[in-house]
């Protein structure tokens, strides 16, 4: 196993609720300065959302080794992780258009052995947690076949299911997320335990913070600002449509 000591004292604090220090791609490249080029690609391809990473590493989603279940696996370990795809739950019950978006992008095709216990795990757990929302979401229906990915279950052990509840029972799409987040980032703390100075951790911390990164791009006020550069658009086509009837009605 490689140790990383510097290159993990010197990583600043990752908190839930506050904004990251620094962004995924400037980890990458402050990482690939520091490490062995062989190492970068397990690390890049470390992905918070199923569909992304099943694109880096074309696992299929939710294959899961029962040797891995049984925890350990450290880097360069032989293990075969997993995923699932769904997002999360809005308001009354609802689910995000995130949530069909990545259950189409999943193909489950292609296969490759990732050297990431963590980022294995991870996908597990949140193929898991998006499965138990779809069964919550459907009621157990039939329906739920249409979404479920895989059979990765008992990852992240109650967490999942008391989350996945709280969050379809949630009052607004945003408090939903909330809830499954701390559910995501309380995880990944587990799956850093043991893991100090080695490459897991930095494994962990990257998932941890394209998890910020994501939840930085929800406030109000940047919501606000993309509306209102949508909106000047608009306003432009309008007033140069208008300008061009009337140019041409002045002929």
């Amino acid at each position: 196993m490689t140790y990383y000591t510097y290159l993990v004292a010197t990583l600043p604090a990752l908190t839930l609720g506050e904004d990251p220090p620094v962004s995924s791609e400037e980890f990458l490249t402050y990482c690939r300065e520091r490490m062995p080029a062989n190492d970068v690609p397990t690390l890049t391809a470390a992905r918070l959302r199923p569909a992304e990473a099943e694109r880096a590493l074309a696992v299929p989603p939710g294959e899961s080794d029962d040797a891995e279940e049984a925890g350990g696996g450290g880097f360069g370990s032989e293990r075969t992780g997993g995923e699932t795809p769904t997002s999360a739950s809005g308001g009354g019950g609802g689910v995000s258009s995130g949530f069909e978006e990545s259950l189409s992008a999943s193909s489950g095709e292609g296969r490759s052995r990732s050297k990431s216990y963590v980022a294995r795990r991870w996908l597990q757990f949140e193929y898991a947690l998006r499965n138990t929302l779809v069964e919550l979401r459907t009621d157990g229906s039939e329906e739920a076949g249409r979404y479920r990915r895989g059979s990765a279950r008992g990852v992240g052990g109650p967490r999942v299911e008391q989350a996945a509840r709280e969050a379809v029972g949630a009052e607004n799409p945003a408090e939903a997320e909330r809830i499954l987040d701390r559910a995501r980032f309380g995880f990944l703390d587990e799956l850093e335990s043991g893991h100090y100075l080695d490459f897991e951790r930095l494994v962990a911390y990257f998932l941890k913070l394209q998890l910020l990164e994501r939840r930085s791009f929800m406030k109000p006020e940047i919501g606000r600002r993309a509306f209102e550069v949508d909106y000047g658009r608009v306003l432009k086509t309008m007033q140069r449509a208008a300008e061009g009837v009337v140019g041409g009605s002045g002929g």
